[in-house]
């Protein structure tokens, strides 16, 4: 247990935060493209961790992230499947074989795992009770392999919601989770909770409000999720950098009982591709653009305050 606190709590280490780079197939495309970002100078000064595709993880000498001292980690589910008797919602999948593919990964040298559930705002009791389970069984099983569980919960922004309903949603399945969590016989001192941000839903004519739904998702933050965890890795999905970083910034506050950092993607790694593939792109522009989103989002994480000690 101790060696998976170390690792949890090196991945919530400030002011860095944790690269997806398992967004495309492994071609040699994407096999380029994660080269050009581990390539990129100073990446140790902002990223802690990566997520990775898992034949990118098993792929023989090929680990620069290694000397890099990056931790290594890879995407386990397979991704998110209707749920019964729930029409319009979907649960996380891929739990056949939990016990046996979190060995591999183990074996592979990856040090946590990512799993990502999704739910929509307003969603039934049964979708949240669901997908916090299984959330619980794939943290249960990654940590009987060795492994820290990066337990993604986000609400999904189609549809016309308000931030306040993604908010309700976002706490009903937090909430949830530490239960299933708890009853699974996880530690929550070698697990890291990477909720999103509360936002609106594309069609409810709401612009994202950086500052304003970045306190809001504090707040649902400080209200629901246990000091004993070791630190959450604030999602902020496909929103503009620039608007990352202020959800980021927002979510900030010199009282939160564990770390806050950040879980990026696609909002940073898209624009670098465009810039790489791009009219008149290169990888020097690639590197500049995804290390000055990087830059900003480390940028706005305060120092770590010490951990509540708990009697």
């Amino acid at each position: 247990m101790h060696g998976m606190r170390a690792t949890a709590g090196a991945l919530v280490g400030h002011p860095r935060g944790i690269l997806a780079l398992d967004a495309g197939p492994d071609g040699p495309d994407e096999r380029g493209f994660r080269q050009l970002v581990l390539t990129i100078p100073g990446l140790p000064e902002y990223v802690s961790g990566l997520v990775l595709p898992a034949a990118a993880l098993r792929r023989g000498p090929d680990r620069p992230w290694a000397d890099a001292g990056i931790l290594p980690g890879v995407r386990a589910d397979p991704g998110r499947i209707p749920l019964p008797g729930a029409p319009g919602e979907t649960v996380l999948g891929g739990t056949d074989d939990l016990p046996a593919r979190m060995a591999e990964h183990a074996g592979a040298g990856a040090r946590f795992v990512s799993c990502r559930a999704r739910t929509v705002a307003g969603a039934s009791t049964w979708s949240i009770r669901s997908n916090a389970n299984v959330l619980a069984r794939y943290a249960r099983a990654a940590q009987d392999a060795g492994l820290v569980p990066l337990l993604h919960c986000g609400i999904a922004r189609d549809g016309g919601h308000p931030a306040d309903a993604a908010a309700t949603t976002l706490a009903a399945l937090l909430t949830r989770l530490a239960g299933e969590l708890d009853d699974a016989g996880v530690d929550p001192r070698a697990t890291v909770l990477g909720p999103g941000a509360a936002l609106p839903g594309t069609g409810s004519g709401q612009p994202v409000d950086p500052a304003g739904h970045g306190a809001l998702t504090r707040e649902v933050l400080r209200c629901v999720v246990p000091p004993e965890f070791a630190g959450v890795a604030l999602h902020t999905g496909s929103v503009r950098p620039d608007d990352g970083a202020g959800l980021l910034a927002a979510a900030q506050a010199p009282d939160l009982r564990w770390p806050l950092t950040f879980c990026t993607g696609r909002s940073l790694t898209g624009p670098a591709a465009r810039a790489l593939r791009g009219p008149g792109g290169s990888p020097q522009r690639a590197q500049a653009e995804l290390r000055h989103g990087l830059g900003r989002a480390s940028g706005v994480l305060r120092p770590v305050r010490p951990r509540l000690r708990i009697a």
